[in-house]
C-alpha cells in the first residue's frame, strides 16, 4: 500500500487530497494544526492517520517526523500555506512588514523545511515524489500578461509564492541525483476557504488533475511548474 503524507489536510485542496488518497486505498498521513477541530477529515473513510503538526513550528516537524522516522512515504504534498491579507495592507504602500513575513513563513519557509524533515522517508519508498502547492500567481514572467491581471494588490501572497517557486528549483536540482521527482503545480482558482468569492473551480476537479500528474511524473519532470491541467507554466 503507498503512502501519501498531505499538509493542511484539515480543509480546501488538503482535506480533497486526503479524500481521493484514502478511496483509491492509499495509506494517508493527514497533518493538520488542530486536529480536535478536523471533524471532516477524521470522519474520512479508508486508512487515514491523522496528525498535529503546525508547519511554522519546526519543534512539531521534528516530533511528528521522528515519530514516522521508519515509515517510507511515497508522495509527500506540502499544501499548507496562507494567503495574508486581501486589504490594502498587500498593496504598495501601506504593505504590513509582519503580515509579510508570517506568509513568507508559512508559503515559502515551512514547506522546504517540512521537505528536509521527510527526506529520508521519501528516499526510501518506491514511489519517490515530493510535490508543492504553488501558485500561478508566483510567476514573475506572467505578472500582468494574463487577462484576470489588475493592478496593484497580493504582494504578500504573489512574492511568497514565487520565493517558492524559486527553492523548489533549487531543491529539483539537488535531489535529482537521489531520483527524487520535485513536482510544482497550480491548482486553478479553487473554491476554498482561502479563495475569494469569485472563484469556480470544484477542489475534486482540481485534486484529481494534480493526483494525476503525480502519478504520472517521471525523473523527466523534475522542477517542472505546471497546472492542475499538466500545462507548463514560465517561471
Amino acid at each position: 500500500m503507498p503512502t501519501v503524507f498531505i499538509t493542511g489536510a484539515n480543509r480546501g485542496l488538503g482535506l480533497e487530497f486526503s479524500r481521493q488518497y484514502a478511496n483509491d486505498g492509499w495509506e494517508v498521513i493527514a497533518s493538520c494544526r488542530n486536529p480536535e477541530a478536523a471533524q471532516e477529515l477524521k470522519s474520512l473513510q479508508g486508512n487515514v492517520k491523522v496528525c498535529q503538526m503546525d508547519i511554522t513550528d519546526q519543534k512539531q516537524i521534528k516530533k511528528v517526523s521522528l515519530e514516522y522516522r521508519n515509515h517510507a512515504i511515497d508522495v509527500l504534498i506540502n499544501n499548507a500555506a496562507e494567503h495574508g491579507p486581501y486589504d490594502n495592507s498587500a498593496s504598495f504602500g501601506d504593505i504590513d512588514a509582519n503580515e509579510w513575513l508570517k506568509v513568507f513563513l508559512s508559503n515559502s519557509i515551512s514547506p522546504l523545511k517540512v521537505a528536509e524533515a521527510f527526506l529520508e522517508n521519501v528516499k526510501r519508498s518506491a514511489q519517490k515524489k515530493i510535490a508543492f502547492i504553488s501558485s500561478r500567481a508566483g510567476s514573475i514572467s506572467e505578472r500582468g500578461k494574463l487577462p484576470h491581471h489588475q493592478h496593484g494588490g497580493s504582494y504578500i501572497y504573489r512574492s511568497s509564492k514565487a520565493a517558492l517557486n524559486a527553492a523548489t528549483q533549487s531543491l529539483a536540482f539537488d535531489l535529482e541525483p537521489q531520483k527524487i521527482c520535485v513536482i510544482v503545480l497550480h491548482p486553478g482558482f479553487v473554491r476554498t476557504g482561502m479563495s475569494e468569492d469569485d472563484a469556480e473551480l470544484d477542489a475534486s476537479i482540481s485534486i484529481a488533475g494534480m493526483r494525476k500528474l503525480i502519478s504520472e511524473s517521471t525523473p523527466k519532470d523534475n522542477g517542472l511548474f505546471r497546472t492542475y491541467e499538466g500545462e507548463l507554466i514560465s517561471w
